[in-house]
Parts: C-alpha cells; structure tokens; sequence
C-alpha cells in the first residue's frame, strides 16, 4: 500500500511538471524510472543523473521531479549523505 501511495504522490507531481493527465505521468514515471542513472558521491551528497528519456519532450518533466525531490534535503539511509536528483544534461 505505502508503495502504491507513493507512486500516486510522484505521478501527481510529475503531472504538474508535465502538464499531463495522471495516467500519462504514470507512464512517465516508469520510463523515468527505469532510465540508467550514474550515482556520484560529491563531499556530503550522493548525486543521483538520470539520463535523457527518449522523447526530448518528457525530459523537463522529470528535471522538474528532480528539482522537487533534491528539495525535500533527504538523507539517503545508512548515510549523511543528501540526496541530489538531477537528468543529465548532455544531448
């Protein structure tokens, strides 16, 4: 249950991003997901870069969530080190 609350809480919110229906943003959300990402520890912070999506126009949506979560200041668990969500940024 706390899964699926989550998962309606991040399409909610990547809706807002993407100007999309909750259905759409679902499916973002999985491709997003699903993306590679490359993690980098930079002093106190583990930095999370998705890569591009594959449709150019889904991208800003997901740098919008990364923006959102990087602002919650969360810690990952077992560490001090502060979640930084970002999508690269190289086309």
């Amino acid at each position: 249950m706390a899964t699926l609350n989550a998962e309606s809480a991040l399409a909610r919110l990547l809706g807002l991003h993407s100007g999309r229906a909750e259905d759409d943003a679902r499916s973002l959300l999985r491709e997003a997901v699903s993306a590679p990402a490359d993690l980098e520890v930079v002093g106190d912070e583990l930095h999370v870069r998705r890569d591009r999506l594959s449709a150019a126009r889904r991208t800003p949506a997901v740098a919008g969530i990364c923006a959102d979560l990087t602002a919650t200041d969360t810690v990952h668990r077992g560490t001090k080190l502060t979640l930084v969500y970002s999508v690269e940024d190289r086309r």
